[in-house]
């Protein structure tokens, strides 16, 4: 008679062959709902790199999907055409799992290809996990790649017609004079540009800072959707500032634990000191609920939200008044 151990691993591998055979109606079906790049609680993170960013009409295109997730868990990745719309796979290449610690790094090679011609076209992957009893979907960042059409090639072999009267030769073009305007046209421009370059600098950093504005305020709206997973909530609340406040990556912020953190902030002079305490305490209760179940009020969570949004819009007027000067 078998044993509970034994049920357990073919009830385990069950789940994973009813997973792999449901993956692509899942896939097309996949809601904003999922988090992306990142699992809510850290351990499962997956990076999708495009080796190519410029594709071609039914030419076969690279690209790479790491997932980094702890040793003993189960990673599911894409491998039907259901995951990839609007492209489809070729064929894959998984390579060797790296193992350090307690740690895991899968990578998986994909060829894949498109029958689209919009000028600019999407890549973004699902990968599925295992995680106690249940089964959790996690989207890779989204990768932008151009289109690029072929043009027609001439055909050699259309017919040609045969011109007997052939026009006089013309007289000779007098060099002299084309460079003399050649030059003057080049120094009328470049005394526009001088006079202009200043006040197009500042205009299209305006339009830069509004631009990012507009982006991350529409992700900050998107965060009550979250709710009531506080959890959830907060941890999504806290990568839209630090995004916002480190959109090169320079401080490392969506990386930095809590400890970490503090000190980061203590050397972002641009923001105020009440303020900074603000977002600490953010990511402190974040921590709280995640990991020590601790329940937040209502009161207490639209709290951080307004708190933050605040803090992320002085932020945006800062960097207009900044450029301004």
């Amino acid at each position: 008679m078998r044993g509970r151990k034994e049920d357990k691993i073919m009830f385990k591998t069950l789940i994973i062959g009813l997973w792999c055979f449901f993956l692509p109606c899942l896939a097309m079906t996949q809601e904003t709902s999922f988090p992306i790049g990142e699992a809510p609680d850290g351990t499962v993170r997956a990076d999708l790199k495009a080796l190519d960013k410029e594709i071609m009409v039914g030419k076969p295109f690279r690209a790479q999907l790491e997932v980094t997730h702890p040793a003993d868990m189960v990673v599911i990745f894409p491998d039907t055409n259901g995951g990839f719309a609007p492209f489809e796979m070729k064929s894959k290449s998984p390579k060797p799992t790296r193992t350090k610690g307690d740690i895991s790094v899968d990578f998986v090679l994909y060829d894949l290809w498109s029958w689209e011609v919009d000028s600019l076209q999407y890549l973004q992957l699902p990968v599925s996990y295992i995680k106690g009893d249940d089964t959790l979907t996690l989207l890779s960042n989204a990768e932008e790649l151009a289109f690029i059409s072929i043009l027609p090639e001439d055909n050699d072999s259309l017919a040609f017609k045969r011109i007997e009267n052939i026009a006089q030769v013309s007289e000779p073009v007098n060099l002299v004079m084309w460079g003399f305007s050649i030059l003057l046209l080049v120094a009328l421009l470049s005394i526009l540009l001088g006079m202009l370059y200043k006040p197009v600098r500042k205009w299209l950093r305006r339009k830069k800072i509004d631009r990012e504005w507009k982006r991350y305020y529409g992700r900050l709206q998107k965060v009550p959707g979250y709710l009531p997973n506080q959890g959830t909530f907060l941890l999504e609340l806290a990568k839209v500032w630090k995004a916002y406040f480190d959109r090169e990556w320079k401080y490392g912020l969506g990386s930095l634990s809590t400890k970490e953190l503090a000190k980061e902030l203590d050397e972002m002079e641009q923001v105020a000191m009440e303020d900074r305490s603000i977002l600490f305490q953010l990511n402190h209760s974040a921590d709280n609920v995640t990991y020590g179940g601790i329940q937040l009020q209502g009161s207490e969570l639209d709290g951080y939200f307004t708190k933050v949004g605040r803090i992320m819009e002085q932020e945006y007027l800062r960097r207009k008044t900044e450029a301004e000067l």
